[in-house]
């Protein structure tokens, strides 16, 4: 996904201001950069490499990817809005944006706890047309479904790869209240969530 250079450059200089207290000159120095480096990047001109983001994360106590694209909400947004085009065919001229709150209320909300996870830009479109399918078709129950899984493969995946232990505890514990959602969601539907998955895999490939 394509970085908002101007977003970026707001996190940088908080960094630099709020976290570190430093002016432009100490902040080059903490990071490896001259003075005119960091002005570009706080104006959005140029982002750093990924030696000095890593550095600039650390610096501010968050994630990389939260320096790069933001909070989950804010990442989630700007994905739809830089595809908005792409769902004009299903919604006319009704904006895609105007569906994002309950859209993310649904899906985005299970990836914040814990190590905050950010999905690839094409499964966040795959998820928001199935979310578009279900506004339209009333496919909540598979919907629901869809989003239960999706979380859960995502915080599996994560944990596995996740190397910092502390990140890794809090993110199994945000697995542990999704795996309780999925068998709340099971008992009360008596049903499997990988039967209602293989169903609505079926339900999308008679639709292409």
């Amino acid at each position: 996904m394509e970085v908002n250079k101007k977003q970026l450059g707001k996190r940088i200089k908080d960094i630099r201001v709020n976290s570190c207290n430093s002016t432009m000159e100490e902040f080059g120095n903490l990071v490896g950069a001259g003075k005119s480096n960091v002005s570009r990047w706080e104006r959005g001109e140029n982002i750093p490499n990924d030696l000095t983001l890593k550095k600039i994360a650390e610096l501010g106590n968050i994630s990389v990817e939260y320096l790069l694209y933001g909070d989950v909400r804010e990442y989630f947004y700007n994905v739809i809005y830089e595809n908005s085009k792409e769902f004009t065919a299903k919604l006319g001229e009704k904006s895609p944006l105007k569906l994002f709150n309950a859209f993310y209320d649904t899906i985005g909300k299970a990836l914040e706890s814990g190590s905050p996870y950010y999905p690839e830009p094409d499964d966040v479109l795959q998820m928001f047309h199935t979310f578009i399918d279900s506004q339209q078709k009333g496919f909540d129950k598979l919907m629901l479904a869809y989003h239960l899984n999706k979380a859960k493969r995502s915080a599996n995946t994560t944990i596995e790869l996740m190397e910092d232990s502390e990140a890794k505890t809090n993110l199994e514990e945000s697995l542990k209240e999704i795996n309780e959602a999925v068998a709340s969601y099971e008992s009360y539907f008596n049903t499997s969530i990988d039967d209602q998955i293989l169903y609505l895999i079926d339900i999308l490939e008679k639709k292409e």
